[in-house]
């Protein structure tokens, strides 16, 4: 093999190697944008399905207010 013959096969296999890279890289990248969608519409699906509450023992008070989730989850508690 001469060493022309060693030069083009060395840059084929360089060349060959960054377009694997660039491949992966692109997947990689593809991967990452379809976790971000799936969790912005996870976060916009179970994000701020809160509700007010009041709750009051006798109508002379005044109203103790909770923010919760579907969840129970206290948010605000004003007393």
């Amino acid at each position: 093999m001469t060493e022309e013959e060693k030069a083009a096969r060395a840059a084929k296999i360089r060349e060959t190697k960054a377009r694997q890279q660039q491949e992966m890289e692109e997947a990689e990248r593809r991967r990452e944008e379809r976790r971000k969608a799936k969790r912005e519409q996870l976060w916009t699906s179970n994000n701020y399905c809160s509700c007010r509450i009041s709750l009051s023992e006798d109508e002379d008070e005044d109203d103790e207010t909770i923010l919760s989730d579907s969840d129970g989850i206290l948010f605000e508690n004003t007393i």
